[in-house]
């Protein structure tokens, strides 16, 4: 079943991805993507402590986890009809934007078109093959097992330190949760103030990676929380600048196929990260073999971002230079 979940979630991220690319130009792309991957964060903030007090319940048959999977189950099969109609392909079909609005956005971003039509247009294979969309797999992939590392084993992590509730470790598990989605939009946000992405991408890859080798380290359960929690901000913090970045110089249907193959090779994280921190606590009987791991794993992520995200000479597309109207 976990298997056909993520079959379903394929094609979403990377759709959604491009669809911004429909909408929003390259100057606003990295806090136009933070702004939405917000959605992780909240999402932990409200869903850990509703998932905590879900699992406390049982009947009609039902243990609390099955119970939490088809309450947490039932809001994405209401939004899926709903975003079905309420989202438009492109802002010239949104009757929402003023005319003003609409003529300024179809203008920055056909501009941005005329630049992408020189870019080099690569198939499916050439894409598969391009080491540009490896090197950029391998920075998503240590931000995906950051992501799925940390997420699903901080309440363990907190509830086997602290000996709290399942209740008050959902809610000690949605802090870290309320610092990330500010960070990342705060960091999507100067990324475009400063037309720079891999220095955005790398720094907080090495900044988690530290605070991870310190909560593997750490001797108290303060200090081991808030250190997970910082990992955990700077891995999330780094999607905005680096999907930007991924970005930049891709075009046509083979920007479809590159994010596409960097999403599918970078979530094999979301397998890697629960799995090696599982692996080092069965046999070591704690979580720092795991956490290091992880951490090895983030700061090659944020070297790779320092290679694959210099701009080679003559290359340079103009997308992400500031706009003086926004």
């Amino acid at each position: 079943m976990r298997f056909l979940l993520g079959a379903a979630e394929a094609g979403f991220f990377p759709g959604i991805i491009l669809y911004m690319r429909r909408w929003f130009p390259a100057n606003a792309r990295a806090r136009a993507v933070a702004w939405f991957m917000t959605a992780n964060p909240l999402a932990g903030i409200i869903g850990s402590p509703v998932s905590g007090a879900l699992l406390g319940l049982s009947g009609r048959g039902l243990s609390g986890w099955q119970w939490m999977f088809l309450m947490e189950g039932v809001p994405a099969i209401f939004l899926g009809v709903t975003v079905f109609w309420a989202l438009t392909d492109n802002p010239r079909e949104a009757g929402w934007l003023k005319g003003e609005e609409r003529a300024w956005l179809l203008e920055r971003l056909a501009l941005e078109q005329q630049v992408e039509s020189s870019l080099r247009k690569e198939n499916l294979w050439q894409v598969l093959i391009s080491p540009r969309i490896w090197l950029l797999s391998m920075v998503y992939f240590g931000v995906s097992t950051t992501m799925y590392g940390v997420t699903l084993w901080l309440p363990s992590v907190i509830r086997s330190l602290s000996g709290l509730s399942y209740f008050l470790t959902g809610l000690v598990s949605a802090l870290p949760f309320v610092v990330t989605a500010v960070a990342m939009v705060l960091v999507g946000m100067r990324s475009d103030r400063k037309a720079e992405r891999r220095w955005h991408t790398a720094m907080p890859a090495f900044v988690g990676a530290a605070a991870l080798v310190g909560a593997g380290y750490g001797i108290s359960t303060v200090v081991v929380v808030a250190c997970i929690g910082l990992g955990l901000v700077c891995a999330e913090s780094m999607v905005g600048p680096f999907w930007a970045m991924a970005t930049s110089r891709m075009a046509g249907l083979s920007a479809a196929a590159g994010i596409a193959v960097i999403n599918s090779l970078a979530n094999l994280g979301g397998y890697f990260g629960p799995d090696i921190v599982g692996f080092f606590r069965k046999t070591s009987g704690g979580f720092r073999g795991g956490l290091l791991a992880i951490a090895a794993t983030l700061a090659l992520s944020g070297g790779t971002a320092l290679i694959v995200g210099r701009e080679p000479a003559g290359e340079r597309t103009g997308l992400d230079q500031a706009d003086p109207r926004g």
